[in-house]
C-alpha cells in the first residue's frame, strides 16, 4: 500500500457506510434491528460521501434519537424516527457549538454549549425538536467548559459535568462543585454518563486522556 499512489477521491466516492441501531435487552439480548437511512443528504461533498461517521446517539420521545455527526459540514445533530428514517437536522438559535445534549426526566432535551454569553444550557421537547424558550446559564462554572446536563435529584435541580468536575445545579442556575476530577485521581477527561446514588456516592461513565492513549469505564465514586 503506497499512500502517494492511493486514489482516495476515488475510495471515498465509491465506499458506503450502513449504520443499523439495536435495541437490546438487561440480558444482553438484541430485540429489534434498525438501519438508519437517509444520512447522505446532509453531506455537501459528494466525492467524500458519508464518511464523518455517527459520534453519540441520545434517546428521545416515541422511539426516536438524536445522532451527533461529523462531516464535510461540520457538526450536525440530526433527528431519526422509529423506522430508522433521517428527519431534520436539529439547530438552536443563539448557540455558536452545541456541547452534548442529554433527555431530562420531563420530556425534554437540555443541549449545553456555548453562546454569545458563554457557557449556557437551552431546552428543546423531546418530542417536536422545538425549542421552549427556557434557558439556563452556568457562568459560575467557569472556563471549564460546558459539559454536559443531567436530571438531579432531591438537593439539587440538575447535575452539569465539566472538564474540572461535577457539579450541582440549584433552580436559580447556582453551581456547586461536588466532586474534582483531579482531587479523584481521575486525570483529564470528561462523563458521558452520569447516575447519583445515596450518600454522595455517584456512577459514571469517564473518558480520559493519557499519553498511552484514551481510556474509558464504568467507575463507582465514592465520597472521602
Amino acid at each position: 500500500f503506497d499512500p502517494e499512489k492511493f486514489d482516495f477521491e476515488e475510495y471515498y466516492s465509491n465506499a458506503k457506510r450502513t449504520y443499523k441501531l439495536y435495541t437490546v435487552d438487561l440480558s444482553g439480548k438484541v430485540v429489534s434491528e434498525t438501519e438508519i437511512k437517509g444520512l447522505e443528504k446532509f453531506e455537501d461533498d459528494e466525492e467524500m460521501g458519508d464518511m464523518g461517521g455517527i459520534n453519540e446517539f441520545y434517546p428521545c420521545a416515541n422511539g426516536k434519537i438524536i445522532i451527533s455527526k461529523y462531516g464535510s459540514m461540520g457538526q450536525q445533530f440530526i433527528a431519526i424516527n422509529e423506522d430508522g428514517t433521517a428527519g431534520d437536522e436539529i439547530t438552536v438559535s443563539g448557540m455558536s457549538f452545541i456541547e452534548s445534549m442529554s433527555p431530562m426526566d420531563d420530556g425534554t432535551i437540555a443541549v449545553s454549549g456555548y453562546s454569545t454569553t458563554g457557557s449556557a444550557t437551552k431546552f428543546i421537547d423531546g418530542e417536536t425538536f422545538k425549542e421552549t424558550g427556557s434557558e439556563l446559564k452556568l457562568s459560575d462554572i467557569g472556563n471549564n467548559g460546558a459539559g454536559t446536563l443531567f436530571p438531579g435529584n432531591d438537593t439539587y435541580k440538575y447535575f452539569a459535568s465539566s472538564s474540572s468536575g461535577v457539579f450541582g445545579i440549584s433552580e436559580d442556575g447556582k453551581s456547586t462543585e461536588l466532586l474534582n476530577w483531579l482531587d479523584s485521581d481521575m486525570g483529564d477527561g470528561y462523563v458521558s454518563s452520569f447516575i447519583p446514588l445515596e450518600n454522595d456516592d455517584f456512577i459514571v461513565w469517564y473518558d480520559s486522556y493519557t499519553e498511552s492513549g484514551d481510556e474509558s469505564g464504568l467507575y463507582r465514586l465514592t465520597k472521602r
